[in-house]
C-alpha cells in the first residue's frame, strides 16, 4: 500500500506524539510506514483497519492508499 504525507503526519503526531518534525524525519517514517504495509492486504475496498504493531489506533484507506491513521475510538 502507499502511504500519503498526510498519513505519514498523522502517525508521527497520535501514534509517536509528535508535534515537531523536520522533512528528514517526515521522509524515514513514511518509509517506515510503507515497510509496514508492504504486504498488507485490506479485507475490504474501504473499511478501516487496526494499525499493524501500534495498538489503539486504525487506518484509513481507499484504492490501495493510506489516507489516515486514526484513534480506534473515533470510529
Amino acid at each position: 500500500m502507499r502511504v500519503t504525507y498526510h498519513a505519514t503526519k498523522r502517525f508521527l503526531e497520535r501514534v509517536l506524539h509528535k508535534t515537531r518534525y523536520n522533512h528528514a524525519e517526515l521522509m524515514d517514517t513514511k518509509q517506515l510506514l510503507e515497510e509496514i504495509f508492504l504486504l498488507v492486504v485490506p479485507g475490504s475496498y474501504a473499511r478501516p483497519f487496526p494499525l499493524p504493531k501500534y495498538k489503539g489506533f486504525k487506518v484509513v484507506h481507499r484504492d490501495n492508499t493510506v489516507i489516515t491513521i486514526i484513534p480506534k475510538k473515533e470510529i
